[in-house]
Parts: C-alpha cells; structure tokens; sequence
C-alpha cells in the first residue's frame, strides 16, 4: 500500500519513512528538490517533485493511495518568530494543507487516510477537514503493517 508524504526530508518525516518501509508500505516523499530528497531520504523512499503550494505534478500519485502524511511546513525553530517569519510559517502550512486538500478532490479513489501534522495553527483546521477520508486512530509511537483486508 502506498503512503504519500510531505515533508518527509524534515526532522519527523524522516524516521516516518524508515519506519514505514521497514513495515511493508510503499512511501512516496513530495520534496521541492528531487536530488536533496533523494540523497536524504535513500534509495528505498521513491521521491516526486512539488512546489510546496499545490497538487501540480503529483495529483495523480493521491489516486489509490493508502494514505496521504502532511507534516510539510518551514522550520519552526530556526530564527526568531518576527511578523515576517509567522507569516512565512504560517502560509507554507497553508498552502501544503490546501494542496493536499486539492490532490484529495482530484483523486478519483479517495485515500483512506488522511493525516495532517505539521504544528499547524488554528487557522489551519477549517482547511484540512476531509470527509470522503474514513476516520482513523493510531496511538502515537505506533506503527503498523499495511491492512490485510
């Protein structure tokens, strides 16, 4: 089963990748920069171009899908939180939120589960409700193989 996910060169989406291969899922990781994302993240993560902002260029990779993993958004803790740097935190959640959002719409085969989880502001929550998605709970630090049905 195929898992996408975005921000899977950051501190999190990194051990998520691993962990999820080493599970039996097929992980594709969204990386602004293919050849970064591919030296970073290994030969086993299958790495596909985006702009960070919208589903151009892999809305048909959300077609089937398992699971769509947001955690794209900038670093939070690199710099001082001046109005400029909040504005910039808070539009790359945004705009990677409504991508997803937009993929989702696309994709004739809804995923089946759909996670956002990338420190995102209140602002976000209204932008990243999916109802086609099922709802879904893993307890945290829990990862399992793909489902058998």
């Amino acid at each position: 089963m195929r898992v996408i996910i975005t921000g899977a060169t950051g501190f999190i989406g990194k051990v998520l990748c691993q962990e999820l291969t080493e599970a039996g899922y097929e992980v594709v990781a969204l990386s602004r920069n293919l050849e970064a994302g591919a030296k970073i993240l290994g030969e086993q993560i299958k790495v596909a171009q985006w702009d960070g902002k919208t589903a151009k260029g892999w809305e048909n990779l959300c077609d089937g899908d398992y699971a769509i993993i947001n955690l794209a958004g900038e670093n939070i803790s690199s710099g001082r939180w001046t109005d400029k740097r909040k504005k910039i935190i808070l539009d790359s959640r945004l705009n990677a939120g409504k991508a997803v959002v937009e993929a989702v719409k696309i994709a004739e085969e809804k995923p089946k589960v759909v996670i956002q989880a990338s420190a995102n502001p209140p602002e976000c929550a209204s932008l990243i409700a999916i109802p086609s998605a099922r709802d879904s709970y893993i307890p945290a630090g829990t990862v399992t193989g793909p489902p058998s049905d």
